[in-house]
């Protein structure tokens, strides 16, 4: 197994454990506000790749 690899996944994993944190410490209206704009990126990022699609 290469090193890099080995690091991306560690920086990975250490991204999710913060935002995990983060999101389990914070107040209800700051979670609420991280799940719709959640949502929002999710809804962009499939209407992106449905439009790429699209144009194959």
């Amino acid at each position: 197994m290469k090193v890099s690899t080995m690091i991306k996944g560690v920086a990975i994993l250490a991204l999710a454990g913060t935002a995990v944190y983060l999101y389990s410490a914070g107040e209800p209206s700051a979670k609420k506000r991280l799940k719709r704009n959640a949502e929002k990126t999710l809804h962009s990022a499939g209407d992106t790749i449905e439009s790429i699609v699209e144009l194959m």
